[in-house]
């Protein structure tokens, strides 16, 4: 996974975009976070090693000049986290199985009315992913899910968070 913090504008995260989409890279998933600066967000990237090398990504993105820091991260010096936001027709699945869910911890109810409940699921990719798996699948409406958010196990900052000073 790479990490790059960038000029937190529509232009960066064009660029950005245009050089994972102009150089064909096998991008499994792109999340935009907001970061301690307002001028600044973070990009986590996940590439798809099999076709890119991710080294050759962070190369390419590091000579972006909105881009001011790329780094790849190691998945065991980083704290990684999905959402989800999960939509399922109540009486389909009952009560129980719902707090069976929220009982396991990476799930809380948002919402409940007598047609729909709507719930949050937060933790590790396969956490999410084994939530709404275990969900009967003509229970689901609709799901909408966050890439990675990502941040470093270090006490350092996980990318820079202002441009480098001109030399």
């Amino acid at each position: 996974m790479l990490v790059a913090s960038a000029r937190g504008s529509l232009q960066a995260l064009n660029r950005v975009v245009s050089l994972l989409r102009g150089r064909d890279f096998r991008i499994a998933s792109l999340t935009t976070m907001a970061s301690e600066a307002s001028e600044v967000v973070r990009f986590a990237i996940v590439v798809d090693a099999s076709g890119t090398r991710p080294a050759r990504v962070c190369s390419c993105l590091d000579k972006l000049e909105e881009v001011w820091s790329v780094r790849e991260m190691e998945p065991a010096d980083a704290v990684t986290r999905e959402l989800a936001v999960v939509k399922i027709a109540a009486e389909a699945v009952g009560a129980e199985p719902i707090a069976s869910l929220v009982a396991a911890g990476a799930t809380r109810v948002l919402e409940r009315n007598a047609d729909t409940a709507i719930l949050e699921v937060t933790g590790s990719s396969a956490d999410v992913d084994a939530v709404v798996r275990a969900l009967p699948l003509a229970s689901v409406v609709e799901v909408a899910r966050l890439g990675p958010m990502v941040m470093s196990r270090s006490s350092q900052p996980t990318t820079a968070a202002q441009p480098p000073t001109p030399r």
